[in-house]
């Protein structure tokens, strides 16, 4: 699975997104919220969610059975480094 489509996966468990989202416009501008915050300190999940509850619509309406154990941070750095997966 590329890191992107993982953190679309883990984004959606976390915020409560709909399972449309975040689609790929949303899921840039997360990054780049997260990116910011990435600047001055080690993003957390707070950071996460409040990123992609200010992107996407509808955030929060939806809730997932499911335990991901992906970290968000290191999926970030792998889509910043280009690096794809399987």
């Amino acid at each position: 699975m590329k890191p992107t489509d993982a953190l679309k996966i883990r984004l959606r468990i976390l915020a409560g997104l709909p399972p449309t989202s975040p689609t790929d416009n949303e899921l840039g501008r997360i990054i780049q919220r997260v990116s910011e915050v990435a600047i001055q300190r080690t993003p957390t999940e707070a950071d996460w969610k409040a990123a992609a509850t200010a992107v996407v619509p509808l955030a929060g309406r939806h809730k997932y059975a499911a335990e991901d154990m992906s970290d968000l941070n290191e999926l970030l750095e792998q889509i910043l480094r280009g690096t794809e997966g399987d």
